[in-house]
């Protein structure tokens, strides 16, 4: 039996937070200024680094915005809150970011 990892990933910071994106084999880290998009089909590679944030990234989740049926229900964003009060709406399917709201 291995005891070790599977594979791993090298955000460059403490990693704060991980999910696994719907569809297509990604996974999403947070930690420092950025959020990052990993393929794990793809071996692990980095896909896309989104630095939108001015202190550390806390948290990371997954929201679903449109309509239950159709095209729009698989539009996914992710979500990210850190240290410095912002939340941004990052769509990964196009690489950016569409809102950044501040508390």
């Amino acid at each position: 039996m291995n005891s070790g990892s599977v594979m791993e990933f090298d955000h460059g910071k403490p990693v704060e937070d991980v999910i696994y994106l719907p569809y297509g084999g990604l996974v999403a880290t947070a930690g420092g200024n950025s959020v990052k998009i990993w393929d794990i089909p793809g071996g692990g590679k980095l896909l896309c680094t989104m630095e939108s944030h001015n202190k550390t990234v806390t948290s990371i989740c997954v929201g679903k915005i449109g309509k239950e049926s159709g095209e729009e229900a698989q539009q996914y964003r992710i979500l990210s809150v850190a240290l410095d009060g912002y939340m941004t709406v990052f769509d990964y399917a196009k690489f950016k970011i569409t809102h950044s709201l501040i508390r």
